[in-house]
């Protein structure tokens, strides 16, 4: 913000008194009475004013990681032409009217351009409009879709858990989802069986995101909702919720991640349902009559 300042010019005005004809001598006469000073005039700055963003969004690449230094544009729509960049965490802010359906463009060096068009106001969102982009990698992504058996153990000192909660095996589909992110191959579901899984559980599945031969995987909402609840008997409950990183080589055979979340085994009180009525997975002291948790793991995905 810049500040002016006013400049106090101080004038002293001195009478000359000139002599008459005949006069011998001139004489400088001061002021009678003391100068007048003005007052210092305060000029105080306009006020700067921060329009509030109406919309942002993130730029990730087809593995959801951040991009930083990508440039946004606005395709179509009242605000064409408008651009900014993604920060350091991938993140940017668009000031402007933008109606549902406008669409965005991404490009970053290294990266093939993505677009996404504007969806429906979400209301916890702050702004309320948000639209994220992802940009592909120019390589081709490894392809990692078949049947696989899935493992999901316990870190080793885990010991709290009963010694046939620490590992636990399904068989698991790995099929490309049907709205991909960019190109093809680059985003996938998981569908899991061989036990009595419940999928009805609100956040039920796992999801593998790929950018070359770069996995991320998640299971369950990562904030305490796992992705896979099996049934052991009446009351007692296996569940488990996933995020993890890996790198897997072409063919994929066999890849494995380790994770961060946390696998529980629950026992609930008798007539007592694992999900409440908004299929949320409440294992609460209310309602359970045991819990054992065990933070992070490892997933191992084998061909078969």
């Amino acid at each position: 913000m810049r500040t002016s300042s006013v400049a106090i010019l101080l004038l002293f005005t001195s009478a000359v008194s000139g002599a008459g004809c005949g006069s011998e001598s001139a004489t400088a006469a001061l002021p009678t009475s003391p100068s007048t000073v003005a007052p210092p005039t305060t000029v105080v700055p306009a006020p700067v004013v921060t329009l509030p963003a109406s919309l942002s969004g993130m730029v990730y690449d087809t593995a959801n990681r951040t991009i930083a230094g990508a440039t946004i544009t606005v395709v179509d729509g009242a605000q064409a032409g408008l651009t900014t960049k993604s920060n350091a965490s991938g993140q940017y802010w668009l000031t402007g009217t933008f109606e549902e359906g406008t669409r965005f463009r991404a490009s970053r060096e290294g990266y093939v351009d993505g677009e996404s068009r504007l969806g429906p106001s979400c209301a916890p969102c702050n702004p309320h409009l948000w639209v994220s982009i992802y940009l592909a990698l120019p390589i081709p992504p490894v392809n990692i879709a078949g049947d696989y058996t899935m493992t999901v153990d316990a870190l080793a000192a885990c010991t709290s858990l009963p010694a046939d909660m620490r590992s636990r095996s399904y068989t698991a589909t790995i099929v490309p989802e049907a709205v991909q992110r960019t190109a093809a191959n680059t985003y996938f579901r998981v569908e899991m069986g061989g036990a009595p899984l419940m999928p009805d559980a609100v956040w039920a599945g796992l999801w593998i995101a790929v950018a070359g031969s770069d996995l991320e995987l998640e299971m369950g909402d990562l904030h305490g909702q796992p992705g896979l609840i099996e049934q052991l008997g009446n009351d007692g409950y296996f569940s488990a919720g996933a995020w993890g990183r890996t790198t897997v080589a072409s063919p994929a055979t066999t890849f494995t991640s380790p994770f961060e979340g946390e696998i529980v085994y629950c026992v609930m009180k008798p007539g007592v349902a694992v999900l409440d009525a908004n299929r949320r997975h409440d294992c609460g002291a209310d309602r359970a009559i045991s819990r054992i948790a065990c933070p992070g793991g490892r997933l191992t995905f084998t061909r078969r």
